[in-house]
């Protein structure tokens, strides 16, 4: 499948969250949304801390 970045926004904890949201690739705590486009109108969204969001560009997965 081929992912392509559409955006990078900044992702804030709300006081409101049962459970936080962590880094989808190391397990930190997220600071940051990535908007994929993933093909056939289908956005997805991952969450990064700010270490692994400077990695992410277009690629394969």
């Amino acid at each position: 499948m081929m992912k392509s970045l559409i955006a990078l926004k900044p992702f804030a904890h709300s006081p409101k969250d049962k459970k936080p949201k962590y880094c989808s690739t190391c397990g930190s705590l997220a600071t940051l949304e990535a908007h994929f486009d993933v093909g056939d109108s289908v956005t997805m969204i991952e969450k990064y801390c700010d270490a692994y969001s400077k990695k992410i560009t277009t690629y394969r997965t």
